[in-house]
């Protein structure tokens, strides 16, 4: 929580973006209520970000990347390609 805390002070001292990632893993024994995977970082690095972002398989090579949490944007999703120079609006 610390190191999260450190993080988010740089940023806002240095007007920059930080990104970080958080693995899922399935819950197998999920029922239909609620989500189908378990946060591995916890909810520290769930409740700590400011924007939540995740990002999905979707058609043919192609990633969609929902936005779920934003202090001023709607949730909304985008087809968008990972590539070695980075991402890519499809």
């Amino acid at each position: 929580k610390t190191f999260l805390m450190r993080l988010k002070k740089i940023a806002e001292e240095h007007n920059v973006a930080v990104v970080y990632t958080n693995q899922v893993s399935a819950k197998p024994d999920a029922m239909s209520f609620g989500p189908a995977f378990n946060a591995v970082g916890g909810h520290v690095l769930f409740h700590a970000s400011t924007f939540r972002i995740q990002m999905k398989r979707g058609r043919a090579g192609m990633k969609v990347a929902a936005l779920e949490t934003s202090p001023c944007l709607p949730p909304s999703t985008a087809e968008v390609q990972v590539t070695s120079g980075g991402i890519l609006d499809a």
